[in-house]
């Protein structure tokens, strides 16, 4: 039987504000089939890339719900384009394509900066032509690669601190790692097949990522009935 929903709390986090709602909070209810809307501001503090969070406490068995929260901070002292990278599909364990960011000096006197850094699976380059200081509205560019180390999404973020901000700057970083070669499954079952008698062949394909070609040298490891039957392409 449908129950009504209690909403304990509404809780944003970062440089964001829940600006407006019409959800009731404890004691009150949300009824069966109803739905309420939340509203929320963003207020950067500086410029780059920024995140946070709305969490939702309330009595569902899913409870709680966190919704992801990003933006960008302009006009700042000190600003950088673009905020996010998206390095793409990338093998594994070899170096993408360099991407890079521009970081502009918006202030009317040289800036200190310290090493960029990168985390995760992405390093800063050193094609990278950010030095020591930044003149008055001069720009620099920091290269960055990405070296996945296990397969799937890849996050990171690169970090710049200067002394016209009063926290890093930030860049959110994204990719994804390829294995070199992969096949379609990690099993096989053939299900009841009689006993001395042969069962249907059952295929998996394998796939060749590399830009190069690949010599399978053998295709081995089988024991307990299980035959490798004509290979297909």
């Amino acid at each position: 039987q449908p129950t009504a929903l209690t909403i304990d709390a509404i809780a944003p986090a970062g440089p964001f504000a829940v600006s407006a709602t019409n959800c009731p909070l404890a004691p009150a209810t949300l009824g069966p089939g109803l739905n309420c809307t939340v509203s929320v501001t963003f207020s950067p503090t500086e410029g780059g890339y920024a995140s946070g969070s709305l969490t939702l406490i309330d009595t569902a068995a899913n409870s709680p719900s966190i919704v992801p929260l990003t933006g960008s901070g302009t006009g700042g002292p000190t600003s950088v384009t673009p905020t996010t990278v998206n390095f793409g599909t990338v093998l594994l364990n070899q170096p993408s394509p360099a991407h890079y960011v521009t970081f502009t000096n918006n202030t009317a006197s040289a800036i200190t900066l310290s090493t960029p850094v990168a985390t995760g699976d992405f390093a800063v380059t050193g094609a990278s032509t950010c030095g020591a200081s930044l003149a008055a509205s001069a720009s620099c560019k920091i290269y960055m690669t990405l070296t996945p180390t296990v397969t799937g999404a890849r996050s990171g973020t690169l970090s710049i601190t200067d002394s016209a901000d009063a926290a890093p700057v930030l860049v959110a970083l994204s990719g994804s790692g390829l294995p070199a070669v992969a096949v379609s499954t990690s099993t096989i079952a053939f299900g009841p097949v009689v006993v001395n008698s042969t069962s249907v062949a059952r295929t998996f394909q394998l796939t060749n990522n590399q830009s190069s070609s690949l010599t399978i040298s053998s295709v081995t490891g089988f024991a307990n009935g299980f035959a490798l039957n004509t290979p297909t392409t």
